[in-house]
């Protein structure tokens, strides 16, 4: 729970004592977001708040990739920069698929009266990750970014349900 104020700077400061990242060490270690721009890191890890890694302390960032665990953690101006250095930025779309999966998952078992073990679900929840991360891959190699790709993919795959739903 935050004290006092809850202005973003102060959730910010308060993420910011809890948030972990990780690092070439083993296991993951307490950071806080400046220290994910300018430590030795072979990977970064923003995952508590959005629009951590930006226009102001992107040129700090060290680490050749970033995996976006929060909802956004760069901001567009940050991920062009990143991108232009050759930085490997996985979308957060891509990088938080899992759980949204897993619900969906969840949601079918239980519309269905159905009961799949744990080995089952993890053996569908891999086909689909590694079925939408080739298909992002696929797409980036054509141009664009990862982000971009992921980005596109998602769009057109909800157009698509909106046009067999007879709403687009």
């Amino acid at each position: 729970m935050l004290r006092g104020s809850t202005s973003p700077s102060s959730r910010r400061r308060w993420s910011a004592e809890r948030s972990w990242s990780a690092s070439t060490s083993p296991g993951p270690r307490r950071s806080r977001p400046s220290s994910h721009c300018s430590s030795t890191r072979t990977s970064s890890l923003p995952a508590a708040l959005g629009r951590v890694i930006d226009a102001a302390n992107v040129d700090r960032v060290i680490a050749p990739i970033i995996l976006e665990g929060a909802n956004e953690p760069l901001t567009e101006d940050a991920c062009t920069v990143l991108e232009s250095r050759g930085v490997t930025v996985i979308p957060d779309i891509l990088a938080n698929a899992g759980g949204v999966i897993v619900s969906f998952f969840e949601w079918v078992q239980g519309a269905n009266m159905l009961a799949w073990d744990e080995a089952e679900v993890l053996a569908r929840l891999d086909a689909r990750i590694a079925a939408a991360t080739r298909q992002v891959l696929r797409q980036a190699g054509e141009g664009g970014s990862l982000r971009e790709a992921a980005m596109d993919l998602a769009v057109r795959r909800v157009v698509r349900a909106m046009e067999l739903r007879g709403n687009a």
